[in-house]
């Protein structure tokens, strides 16, 4: 299973190089042979969520995500196991003994398997109505864990987390994005201090894109962070008409107060 982590991570960056990015939510490690899948949905589905005066309470709820983790392990690390009991939780009206349980059970999960993370904003932090505060403080881990393992796909949804949610996110810096050949890295760097109004960090960034622009092997593998980075007059050819024109290739998301 290490092996396969280091591998997943070597393969990751080789990608970047390519501008091709590792898809976390469908990459899996599995020992051969592979368990049948039709097998853990059949248990999955056996297992009944007995709820009480219409609610799942603390002890069914943890019931029901052991069973999942019991059976992600017999299968071999199967995300599919808990994206699917993730998914099932959500649609449940939980007491508030069984929210609390199973907004710390998957973010724990969530930090042990990455690809668990996109699903986190539709799935838990809506239906459960997590609190801007412990958003904060998992994107704050989410980051940490991220930029350990070189894993950029993770550190930009802890930026993404953190505009939408209104929070910073400590230990983010204009040369860390820049280092780390990511374009969506430093994209998500750009954004980030646009909107704390940085302008120290943001000239850093600019400065990158400008020197980026200049080669065209640089600005293909960065294109996105370029356009979005530099006003029309720094760009050239169809992309100053474009940025002239007002188009974007990013949507903002619309902030939350996360305090």
């Amino acid at each position: 299973m290490e092996d396969g982590q280091k591998f997943l991570l070597e393969l990751g960056s080789e990608l970047r190089r390519f501008d091709l990015t590792l898809n976390f939510k469908k990459t899996e490690i599995q020992e051969l042979p592979v368990a049948s899948v039709e097998q853990w949905v059949r248990k999955i589905n056996f297992a009944s969520i007995i709820q009480r005066n219409g609610k799942l309470d603390f002890i069914g709820a943890r019931a029901y995500l052991d069973l999942s983790i019991d059976l992600m392990r017999k299968n071999k690390g199967n995300s599919a196991i808990l994206n699917y009991a993730i998914k099932v939780l959500s649609g449940q009206e939980l007491t508030p003994n069984a929210r609390d349980y199973c907004i710390k059970t998957i973010f724990h999960l969530s930090l042990l398997y990455p690809y668990l993370i996109p699903l986190l904003e539709r799935n838990v932090f809506e239906p459960l109505s997590v609190e801007g505060k412990q958003i904060a403080s998992f994107s704050q881990k989410v980051f940490q864990l991220g930029y350990n393992t070189q894993n950029y796909e993770a550190i930009c949804f802890s930026i993404y987390f953190s505009l939408k949610y209104n929070f910073k996110i400590k230990g983010i810096t204009a040369d860390a994005a820049i280092s780390s050949d990511s374009c969506l890295f430093k994209l998500f760097a750009f954004l980030y201090y646009t909107a704390h109004k940085d302008s120290k960090a943001n000239n850093k960034l600019k400065d990158h894109a400008k020197a980026l622009a200049t080669n065209e092997d640089d600005f293909n593998r960065n294109w996105l962070f370029v356009y979005e980075a530099l006003p029309q007059d720094d760009l050239e050819g169809e992309w100053e008409p474009m940025k002239m024109a007002g188009v974007s290739f990013i949507k903002i998301p619309a902030s939350n107060d996360a305090t």
